[in-house]
C-alpha cells in the first residue's frame, strides 16, 4: 500500500475497520449538528374559514385561531387581526395575548408587530405595547 497518500483509509497504520467506523461516528455527529438548522424551517400563514393556517414546506402543521381576517408571520410569532379590529399574537399555535383596536392589517418583522389602522395611520407594537403611531 502506498504510505504516501492524502486519503487517512490508506495508510498502513489504519485499519480499514477502524476507519470506516471513526466515518460512520463523524457522519452521525454533522448529523446530528445539522438537524436543528431543519426544524426551523420558515413558515408561511394563510387564512381560511376564519382559521389560521400554518404551512412548513408547503404541508399542514396546524391550525388555530377564529374569526380573523389577516395574519402576518416572521417564523417565530404569528399575529392576527380578527374581525372585531384587534390583534391576536401567537407563538407556537399558543395564545399569548390580544392587543389593539381598530386594525385592518398586521405586518411582523423581527418581533415587532405593524398594523395598519381603519384611519390610515400604521401602529408599531412590541412585546403587546404600543410603540408610536404614524
Amino acid at each position: 500500500m502506498n504510505t504516501n497518500s492524502s486519503f487517512p483509509c490508506r495508510k498502513v497504520t489504519t485499519s480499514r475497520l477502524s476507519c470506516h467506523f471513526l466515518a460512520g461516528i463523524v457522519s452521525w455527529a454533522v448529523f446530528l449538528v445539522a438537524l436543528p438548522c431543519f426544524a426551523d424551517e420558515p413558515a408561511t400563514v394563510r387564512i381560511n374559514n376564519g382559521r389560521i393556517e400554518e404551512r412548513v414546506k408547503g404541508t399542514l402543521r396546524r391550525t388555530y385561531g377564529s374569526n380573523l381576517v389577516d395574519a402576518d408571520t416572521d417564523g417565530v410569532t404569528v399575529a392576527g387581526v380578527t374581525k372585531d379590529g384587534r390583534i391576536v399574537e401567537y407563538k407556537n399555535g399558543t395564545l399569548r395575548r390580544t392587543f389593539g383596536s381598530n386594525v385592518n392589517r398586521v405586518q411582523v418583522q423581527n418581533g415587532k408587530i405593524y398594523a395598519q389602522l381603519k384611519n390610515g395611520k400604521t401602529a408599531e407594537y412590541e412585546n403587546g405595547t404600543l410603540k408610536r403611531t404614524y
